[in-house]
Formats: structure tokens, sequence, C-alpha cells
């Protein structure tokens, strides 16, 4: 075989590509198999979504905590004043109202917690 051979500059420019390849970091084996990279990348797809579900839930949870401990009453009182207190206070007391959701869990919490809450 010569250097010249078409098949042989070829071979030696596909060796170029996966040397150069190589050092980005790009992957030459499945995922799973013996020899595969550790530098695989995330998958991308619910990186946002998952955050922003567990921030609902911490916040309804705590919308629920507080209804319970301050009553529907001691709630709207501290919402009132809350929204009185400007813009950033107006949003706050919107995000605190009560809302179907908060006001199931707030029964189911008062239910399991009686007094303890309080």
């Amino acid at each position: 075989m010569s250097l010249t051979d078409a098949s042989f500059q070829e071979f030696r420019g596909r060796l170029r590509r996966i040397a150069s390849q190589h050092a980005d970091g790009r992957r030459f084996a499945a995922p799973g198999t013996v020899g595969a990279p550790r530098r695989a990348r995330p998958e991308r797809r619910g990186r946002l979504l998952m955050p922003l579900v567990v921030a609902l839930a911490l916040l309804t949870s705590f919308k629920a905590v507080v209804h319970v401990h301050e009553g529907a009453e001691g709630s709207a009182a501290r919402l009132a004043v809350l929204a009185a207190g400007g813009p950033a206070g107006w949003a706050g007391a919107i995000l605190m109202q009560a809302d179907p959701v908060t006001l199931a869990l707030a029964g189911a919490l008062g239910r399991l917690a009686g007094p303890a809450l309080r």
C-alpha cells in the first residue's frame, strides 16, 4: 500500500477527525457499554420543570401550614397588612393567598396535626 492510495488517505482523514472529536470530549461508544467514556452529557429534558414543580409544592405546603397555624381570619389579616406594604408586599400577598389546593392541604394538615400547629 502506498501513501498516495486514496483509501489510505481517507483512512488518515478519518483518524484525524476521530482524534479531533476525542479531544472535544465526544462519545465513541454506546451508553452503558464497558468502554463508554465517563464524560457523557446529561439529559436536558426536564431540567427546568422539576425545580419549578418542587418550588410550587414547597410554596403550597408553606401556605397550608401558615393557614392552619394562623386560621382563616388571622391569615386574611396578615395578607391585608402585607398587601398594604408596597409593590413587593402586594406581590407577596398575591402569592400567599389561599387557593383551593392550599385549603385542601390545610384541612388535611389540620386533621392530622390537630392542636399541634395551632
